[in-house]
């Protein structure tokens, strides 16, 4: 029924991750003030702020796409302040070691989609062994967004993404997420095995039975659709032979 996502994947830290100033000018880690258009700022919240369940973001990623291949030219029409500032740091962009941006639009993004700009989600860290997964609504307005090391899924509604949360952070699903888990794993927690989790049969266990089924009613009657076909997960046991 859901998809698990990954956070956006830019690659390029010291242009794309910026703080605020008080005065509304932003500040990247080259140290530079820049003055850029609101438009392709959105608040943004790394793995270690999802571990230390740190929920209110206090930086923004600046979005050149919507979707994957977008052509990020119109950047120039729409947000003029904005083209000159990725123009400036251009050779920092063709220098992205990934070959997943050979022969694609100049500042181009992964991990992007009309899931990102979903205003509610629940997410989880990829890379901490103690697995939390947070609810996190709209900030101003704007949906929240996610470096490549998170992990979430998607919402129109806040009721829908506190259950499902609820679910997720519940005793059956912590014991069966830890008995899968490796300390010596880079990443902990992965799509893989995310997609192993079955929220209904997790639901039913944990007691919030009616809670989910309240809930995918509510989904259903809001006619919400993810953006690529969605999968049902499956909750395995692990082999205790």
């Amino acid at each position: 029924m859901y998809q698990w996502r990954s956070g956006v994947k830019h690659d390029c830290v010291s242009v794309m991750e910026l703080k605020p100033n008080e005065d509304g000018s932003y500040r990247n880690k080259l140290g530079e003030q820049v003055q850029l258009e609101p438009d392709h700022l959105f608040p943004f919240l790394k793995c270690s702020d999802l571990a230390n369940h740190r929920t209110t973001p206090d930086r923004v990623v600046l979005v050149t796409q919507r979707r994957v291949g977008e052509d990020t030219a119109t950047i120039a029409a729409n947000a003029p302040k904005t083209w000159r500032y990725l123009n400036s740091h251009r050779a920092l962009f063709e220098a992205r070691k990934s070959s997943i941006y050979v022969g694609r639009m100049p500042f181009a993004l992964f991990g992007i989609g009309d899931y990102t700009f979903a205003p509610w989600k629940v997410a989880v860290s990829g890379l901490h062994r103690t697995v939390h997964f947070a609810l996190i609504g709209p900030v101003e307005g704007k949906p929240v967004l996610f470096d490549d090391t998170c992990y979430f899924l998607s919402f129109e509604s806040e009721d829908e993404a506190r259950v499902v949360a609820a679910i997720l952070n519940s005793t059956p699903c912590e014991q069966f997420l830890s008995s899968l888990l490796f300390p010596d794993s880079k990443r902990q927690v992965t799509v893989e095995l995310l997609q192993r989790l079955n929220i209904h049969a997790i639901a039913a266990e944990a007691g919030l039975g009616r809670e989910w089924a309240s809930a995918r009613t509510q989904r259903v009657t809001h006619h919400y659709e993810m953006a690529s076909p969605q999968a049902e997960f499956v909750m395995e046991r692990p082999d205790t032979k």
